[in-house]
């Protein structure tokens, strides 16, 4: 897992800690809220991974997107059951 998987990390538990933030999609001024980008980006991360096993070629690591995502996921889950409140 490279950088790429490491902002998908830090993308998914920005998204699990302040799902109503919204983000202005650049170039196009479009705002949409976290509990909705990051699942269309895995969503498309997914397709093009699965493109990539049919054997359309590409240098894009699309899996390893997933994989950071979901260490994101875990490193939430074990953050929340530690956390004394």
């Amino acid at each position: 897992m490279g950088a790429s998987g490491a902002i998908f990390g830090m993308l998914m538990l920005f998204m699990l800690l302040y799902p109503e933030t919204e983000f202005i999609l650049f170039p196009i001024p479009f705002r949409i809220k976290a509990k909705y980008y990051l699942p269309v980006l895995i969503y498309i991360e997914f397709y093009f991974g699965l493109q990539q096993l049919k054997g359309n070629e590409s240098n894009v690591a699309h899996f390893a997107h997933l994989g950071g995502a979901l260490i994101g996921l875990v490193f939430y889950l074990v953050w929340r059951k530690k956390r004394i409140v």
